[in-house]
């Protein structure tokens, strides 16, 4: 009995589960979880182990990593597994995992995004970097697949009402969130595209911008009832707008589905007698 409490707990020290998946907890939508070393940016711009022969390892820390699937599709790091603040997030739509050379006895993988930059990581062993690997890869599949969008976009408004401002767009589920810029883990603001939203393409130029369309929250009467937002070109908004409206009309599908399902479970047995969300924003 001694030695089965001294291995759960050397387990739950080192997150040393038989797989990446068991340390995650499903209840919260994680997919897989556990501990990987991170390359810090300094020793990336220094290359220590090139110039003086030190080890870069010495630049490795080590974090607890969790992965999420749709809507999210992030893998995101903590300090240890009992940290409820993340450290950073990974945003997955079109990132490129693939193994790299290993290094100081440990075994190297990369996340790379051509807007925001590598992320540099290490496994301890060679059949949980592959795990990483094929789980995030499966991530940004799902993520290609499920109708996901991401790029610059100008959003009109913030503090300077009238002026336009360039900010990372993401489209994930039915949330429309903006970044200041690609590489920022947490967004500047958001819309959650429920039933109440309507987004449209304006036939005229608004501010100086062309390419124009604008989202209207029905169920608001304040100031950001309505928000516009500007692409490069007039096929770059056809896209965004079809995708809105997608997300939109999944949405509607969503609750109708649920409410016939709600109105199932109301209904009476036989022989019994008779039985019987608006959009969301933070900062600008």
């Amino acid at each position: 009995m001694g030695n089965e409490i001294s291995q759960c707990v050397d387990d739950l020290a080192s997150g040393g589960a038989a797989d990446i998946t068991d340390n995650a907890d499903k209840d919260q939508g994680e997919l897989a979880a556990g501990y990987l070393y991170q390359r810090s940016a300094r020793s990336m711009q220094s290359k220590v182990s090139k110039a003086t022969g030190a080890s870069s390892g010495k630049m490795m820390k080590k974090h607890w990593f969790v992965l999420k699937g749709w809507p999210d599709c992030t893998l995101t790091s903590y300090k240890d597994r009992f940290a409820e603040a993340p450290n950073g997030v990974t945003h997955l739509l079109r990132a490129d995992v693939k193994p790299k050379q290993q290094e100081d006895d440990k075994f190297h993988f990369s996340v790379h995004h051509s807007s925001n930059g590598t992320k540099h990581l290490f496994a301890e062993d060679s059949h949980t970097m592959h795990r990483w690997i094929q789980m995030c890869t499966d991530v940004v599949n799902e993520a290609t697949d499920m109708g996901g969008m991401e790029g610059f976009l100008k959003k009109r408004g913030g503090i300077r009402l009238h002026t336009w401002q360039q900010r990372w767009f993401m489209l994930m589920g039915n949330e429309l969130c903006w970044y200041e810029k690609a590489s920022d883990s947490f967004p500047r603001g958001s819309i959650m595209l429920n039933p109440q939203i309507i987004a449209s393409e304006c036939e005229k130029d608004v501010g100086g911008e062309k390419y124009v369309f604008q989202i209207v929250d029905t169920a608001r009467h304040d100031s950001k009832r309505e928000r516009e937002f500007a692409c490069e070109t007039m096929t770059d908004r056809k896209f965004w707008v079809q995708a809105m409206n997608q997300c939109i009309t999944n949405q509607q599908d969503k609750n109708r589905a649920s409410s016939r399902s709600r109105g199932r479970s109301a209904s009476p047995e036989p022989g019994e007698g008779e039985g019987e969300e608006g959009g969301g924003e933070a900062r600008a």
